[in-house]
């Protein structure tokens, strides 16, 4: 994110927080196919971590628990999905 625009987003302030947590846990936005290429939601969380860490914390924790070990847009059909298969 071209920091002209993070810094833009930031100057919302608290109003900021709520769009930037549905940015987060939005799993369209986690996909690299889809927009800003996956990226969206590790801005919003960069940005959450700047604006309300605290707040931030429980979405960020969903988005893990339901992502963690997986890599975004899932693994490709026939790959091994257990861990200490794919090391």
């Amino acid at each position: 994110m071209p920091p002209l625009l993070a810094a833009k987003i930031r100057a919302f302030g608290e109003p900021a927080v709520e769009p930037l947590i549905a940015v987060l846990t939005d799993s369209t936005l986690r996909d690299p196919s889809g927009p800003a290429d996956g990226f969206g939601s590790v801005h919003a969380a960069q940005l959450l971590g700047q604006l309300d860490p605290e707040r931030a914390v429980e979405p960020l924790l969903d988005v893990l628990a339901t992502t963690a070990g997986s890599p975004p847009g899932g693994y490709p059909p026939g790959a091994p999905t257990d861990p200490d298969v794919r090391d």
